[in-house]
């Protein structure tokens, strides 16, 4: 029987970018925010700020990434447990054919 395996590329990387992009949108965010309620803040002042912000946030938020993460694993793990039992059950099946064939043949 030929292998037969979750056949999806690996998600992580695609994860990993997502996640940064979230981080990056979150310190954007802030900065935004800040420049226009507090537009005569000093521009490396506001951007140190909305960048310190942005990684409180973010680490407050790990937690919820990192599910996303193990909830990809887990799928991941799910599949290819069906895809093992699914191959037993095709292997039983092509025995009990077999065995069906034989059976029939001496009759």
């Amino acid at each position: 029987m030929r292998a037969v395996n979750f056949d999806y590329a690996n998600t992580c990387p695609h994860i990993d970018r997502a996640i940064d992009s979230a981080r990056g949108e979150i310190e954007n965010t802030f900065d935004s925010l800040l420049e226009e309620v507090c537009p005569l803040l000093p521009d490396d002042f506001r951007k140190a700020f909305a960048k310190e912000m942005a990684e409180d946030l973010y680490k407050n938020l790990e937690d919820c990434f990192e599910a996303v993460r193990k909830t990809n694993e887990d799928m991941r793990g799910e599949a290819d447990k069906q895809i093992a039992a699914l191959k037993y059950e095709i292997s039983d099946l092509e025995h009990q054919l077999k065995q069906l064939e034989k059976t029939r043949g001496q009759a």
